[in-house]
């Protein structure tokens, strides 16, 4: 019974800290959750327009914007990946500098949302 109640408790903490983040918790949490939400929702439009989509896709551009390499439709799944590990490494900055510097902790979350922003970005373009 004890280790249920430890347990209960521990999920009201948590619930509460995601509820009502503290001040210099605010951004790295609401980043954080704003970047889950923008990962899954990337993860069910390209499971549902995967299948329409051209067999090759631009993988590389020159500086004229001529395609230099194509890639199979499968290289569409590298973008949710790549905007996964950059807002990890985005936001756990930002968690370390966040009782050092709070406006880089703010700084960070809005990379990571403006780089999820990109990744949407060559999703549309590439998907539609």
């Amino acid at each position: 019974m004890a280790a249920a109640a430890a347990g209960t408790a521990t999920m009201r903490r948590m619930g509460s800290k995601l509820a009502n983040p503290a001040a210099d918790q605010r951004a790295v949490v609401m980043g954080a959750l704003s970047l889950v939400a923008s990962l899954v929702l990337m993860l069910i439009v390209i499971a549902i327009r995967y299948g329409s989509a051209p067999d090759w896709l631009p993988v590389d551009l020159d500086a004229e914007g001529s395609v230099v390499m194509l890639g199979t439709k499968s290289v569409i799944w590298r973008l949710p990946v790549f905007a996964l590990f950059s807002s990890v490494m985005a936001l756990g900055l930002g968690w370390w500098l966040r009782m050092r510097e709070p406006f880089a902790a703010e700084f960070l979350a809005i990379s990571a949302l403006m780089i999820n922003g990109i990744i949407w970005v060559g999703i549309i373009t590439l998907l539609w």
